[in-house]
């Protein structure tokens, strides 16, 4: 009876598996995150992505590792976060304070300013210095209901990381994906 009611049981409990929320696109190696829109492409400005993209915590938000073509130690991070995320680096303070903690304890913010796309996204970027390390930037974005973090590090040059940003498809961000389910 006691084996009858636990069957009974798990197979009236609702099967709820998440949905993958990347997906790979062509064949050049470029994912979608099919939540906001975002395409994580292979290859922007001077950096090349490390691996597949990846979903944080198991939910909305997704990420992917760039490393620089031109310098051994050059690595940005993008992040996309959704409205409701609870990460620490959903909001400007928390992705303040990773970069802070990225440049090392001495370091300080030389730099803020606000910068704007042609698409019309504008973020802020601010740029950590530290005696011992090259410069940390991040630049940080809204486009609701997403957020953008890109946290660069190791990267000599202020102008590569800005390329960078700049040639992100930004245009992808928030569009519809529906027509993945024929919807």
């Amino acid at each position: 009876m006691r084996t009858t009611l636990v069957a009974v049981l798990v197979l009236a409990m609702p099967l709820t598996c998440p949905a993958d929320p990347l997906h790979a696109v062509g064949d050049d190696g470029t994912y979608r995150h099919e939540d906001s829109g975002w395409l994580f492409l292979t290859r922007i400005a001077a950096f090349e992505r490390t691996g597949t993209p990846y979903t944080i915590d198991g939910n909305a938000d997704a990420g992917a590792h760039y490393i620089s073509r031109d310098s051994a130690t050059g690595l940005v991070v993008v992040d996309v976060f959704a409205r409701e995320s609870f990460a620490g680096d959903a909001t400007l303070a928390g992705a303040k304070q990773s970069a802070q903690t990225a440049a090392g304890g001495q370091s300080s913010a030389q730099a803020e300013e606000i910068l704007q796309l042609a698409t019309g996204i504008q973020f802020v970027k601010i740029t950590y210095r530290s005696a011992d390390k090259a410069p940390v930037c991040l630049y940080f974005a809204e486009k609701k209901p997403w957020t953008v973090k890109i946290l660069a590090t190791g990267v000599d040059s202020d102008a590569a990381v800005d390329s960078f940003v700049r040639a992100l498809p930004w245009g992808t961000l928030g569009s519809d994906t529906r027509d993945l389910h024929g919807g």
